[in-house]
């Protein structure tokens, strides 16, 4: 089973979280392999520090092996293929492209509860939503689709149908034109 995420390696997307989540579920005996694909944005102390500390937390436990820090990659689109589960722990968020990503690749998303995250999962039925900053609850999200393969690919292929007919170019080309023609219509 694997389990992946997208981000910039910075604190407020709260890998450490994740990383705690999945330490723990393999230490209940879960196979699985989690893939965090990503740099440091700024190579700010503070980021390379946060880098450091999350380094330095899987090596501690003794899962370096399971734990794969992959760095800025040009292949996210075959890397998202071999993802069982997206997972996006983030304490805070704009909308997120990653989130779009993961769904048009027909992967299940698990996301925090914070910014548009609420926009593109729709609970039960694209992915699942948690708290932020809650290992427990993303260690529960990640179990029950662990568990129940056959509920994480109705929720991959319903994503993916979300996004051909919500976040398509044709249907913002739609949208925009739509706009316009409102706009339009009102100064006459």
């Amino acid at each position: 089973f694997v389990a992946g995420c997208v981000a910039n390696i910075q604190p407020i997307k709260g890998f450490e979280y994740l990383i705690q989540a999945i330490l723990h579920l393999i230490h209940q005996g879960l196979n699985i392999h989690l893939l965090l694909i990503g740099g440091i944005e700024n190579r700010m102390d503070s980021a390379e520090g946060y880098y450091k500390s999350l380094v330095d937390l899987v090596r501690t436990d003794g899962q370096k092996g399971r734990i794969h820090f992959l760095g800025v990659r040009s292949d996210v689109d075959d890397l998202m293929s071999l993802l069982d589960v997206f997972i996006l722990p983030s304490l805070s968020e704009g909308f997120s492209n990653a989130i779009l990503e993961a769904m048009a690749a027909g992967v299940p998303v698990i996301a925090t509860t914070v910014g548009g995250n609420g926009e593109a999962v729709i609970p039960e039925e694209t992915g699942l939503l948690v708290a932020p900053a809650d290992r427990d609850a993303i260690a529960a999200a990640v179990q029950r689709l662990y568990h129940s393969p056959s509920l994480a690919a109705a929720m991959g292929t319903r994503g993916r149908q979300r996004i051909l007919e919500r976040f398509s170019v044709r249907r913002m080309v739609q949208s925009m034109e739509s706009l316009y023609k409102s706009s339009i219509r009102s100064r006459r």
